[in-house]
């Protein structure tokens, strides 16, 4: 878990000087009629596993409400305090490679003591697909106990790749479950299954979570009339992988790229993905069974671009001229490429590449790494930190920019990542943890987090936190704002539902502080720290 202080330069005056200022301000603020004056309260209490065993050194715990946050702070000697907390309610955070624990407290009229039970934990992640077709639809993701009791559960969109994560599963041994989900648009059933693909939970094989731990690989098929039956998952895959281009409009223009198996014509299909002019990777990547396919490229029937595409193959223009490829088990076939046109823009008469022989071990994949756009969220005016980096060398955004509400969630993608490492996304300024994502074997990203109901108004950055050469990084990816009335609402909503408690606010104290310290003359300016970096991982 990254965690970042924020230090900020002070005002020149003498520190005696400002504090003597801020006692004197604050016994002249005036609290609201009928309320108590607002005084600040100790938070504090012990954090002990379930197991008996220590507190991992990594647990710290933070905590945010109506009234103020803090940052994490560690446990040491499994015991954490906080002074100074305003009346109100809060949720409380304890946080680690292998610890995730959240409660809530209410600060009233003296000191409160919170004490944590924690447990190891660990995730699972991976892919649902519908082989041979296109589906726009939600898949639901559900983790039980050997014994069949369900104890978390997410969800995955087909047309966004399909990838989940289970987070921070208690470490243990679970059973997954995979169903349709009653959002979205494909009338295929797709009938429930469970890992490995059977449609009986006893059945079920069995997946064992270990502390700080990610077991991948843990997918679901469905054939494209929804069945779960005929479909082989037991052979070894290879790979296929290329880039998508084109100088027609990228904006919101989704790619299906699909492989046709010359013997039977079975089909499986990917996808490359533009948003708002940008092209996020400009590559695919598929695992097929071994076989001799043809590759087609098209228009995806689930994008938003109204650009016509002229469909087209890999290496000719119909599937009569079409190349074909073979693909190899364990091997990875590059260079697999197309460039999209359509009325207005004639087709490139150049032959493609000549894809990389898996075979051949001695044979180099082509070295030449295309110059990644600019995604939007990743340039200027959106703050960085970390090693200086060349430019382009991480390209991120996410499916929500502008104005978001808490409680859904939002689509994250990120190339040029470390391979197999582990990334926070949060909410800033004042850093709202949203959840672990994990890059694939090529240092790309894409999945979902949630973004909480307690989520407050006013303009916020999606941040991703990761580790450059054993270094802390920041990279705000997208710029999003909350209104005051969605912020409300969803407030509103979960605390009708039972999942929070009542909460109150005082902004006066803060604008009542600010008016004696400017009228007793003292000035304390504030400066954050610019944090500045695109980072190369």
């Amino acid at each position: 878990m990254l965690r970042f202080a924020r230090p900020i330069s002070r005002g020149r005056f003498a520190a005696a000087v400002l504090a003597a200022s801020l006692v004197a301000s604050a016994s002249l603020i005036a609290a609201p009629a009928n309320a108590a004056p607002a005084t600040g309260f100790t938070v504090s209490g012990t954090v002990k596993m379930a197991d008996g065993a220590a507190v991992p050194t990594d647990a710290e715990v933070s905590f945010s409400g109506a009234n103020g946050s803090a940052q994490p702070t560690p446990v040491v000697d499994g015991k954490f305090s906080f002074p100074n907390v305003a009346p109100g309610a809060y949720w409380l955070n304890l946080q680690g490679a292998a610890l995730s624990e959240f409660t809530d407290f209410n600060v009233s009229d003296s000191d409160v003591t919170v004490n944590l039970t924690a447990q190891l934990r660990g995730t699972v992640t991976g892919t649902t697909a519908v082989v041979g077709a296109s589906v726009d639809n939600w898949v639901e993701i559900d983790a039980y106990t050997p014994e069949g009791e369900k104890v978390q559960t997410t969800t995955a969109k087909l047309s966004e790749g399909g990838e989940y994560s289970l987070h921070m599963l208690p470490v243990g041994t679970y059973k997954v479950g995979f169903s349709k989900s009653s959002t979205g648009t494909s009338s295929i059933p797709m009938a429930k299954q469970y890992y490995d693909r059977t449609p009986a939970l006893s059945d079920a094989k069995t997946v064992t979570v270990a502390a700080g731990g990610t077991i991948q690989g843990v997918d679901a098929r469905w054939n494209a009339d929804g069945s779960i039956t005929g479909y082989v998952p037991e052979v070894e895959l290879g790979t296929v992988e290329g880039t998508v281009t084109t100088d027609l409009p990228k904006d919101g223009l989704e790619v299906l790229v699909e492989f046709e198996a010359v013997e039977g014509g079975h089909k499986e299909g990917t996808f490359a993905f533009f948003a708002d002019g940008t092209d996020w990777d400009g590559k695919y990547r598929a695992e097929l069974v071994p076989g001799t396919y043809r590759v087609g490229f098209s228009k995806s029937s689930s994008s938003s671009s109204s650009v016509e595409v002229t469909p087209t193959y890999y290496g000719g223009a119909t599937a009569e001229t079409a190349k074909t490829i073979t693909v190899v088990a364990n091997k990875t076939l590059s260079n697999i490429d197309a460039k999209l046109t359509g009325p207005s823009v004639p087709t490139d008469p150049t032959d493609p590449t000549t894809p990389t022989d898996p075979t051949n071990p001695t044979t180099p994949t082509n070295p030449t790494t295309p110059t990644t756009p600019q995604v939007p969220g990743s340039g200027e005016g959106l703050p960085t930190t970390g090693p200086a980096a060349p430019s382009g060398s991480v390209t991120a955004g996410v499916s929500s920019s502008g104005t978001v509400t808490p409680g859904e969630s939002i689509a994250v993608a990120a190339i040029g990542l470390q391979a197999s490492a582990s990334v926070d996304v949060y909410l800033h300024s004042t850093p709202l943890f949203l959840g672990t994502l994990k890059t694939n074997a090529s240092g790309g990203l894409s999945g979902t987090v949630n973004l909480p109901a307690t989520a407050p108004a006013g303009a916020h950055h999606i941040v991703l936190h990761y580790t450059v050469n054993g270094v802390a990084t920041e990279l705000a990816i997208a710029a999003v704002t909350i209104t005051p009335e969605a912020a409300a609402a969803a407030v509103a909503k979960a605390r009708a539902a039972g999942k929070l408690p009542a909460t109150g606010s005082d902004a006066m104290s803060t604008m009542l502080l600010m008016s004696m310290l400017l009228a007793a003359g003292v000035s304390a300016t504030l400066v954050a720290r610019r944090k500045r970096a695109t980072a190369s991982v």
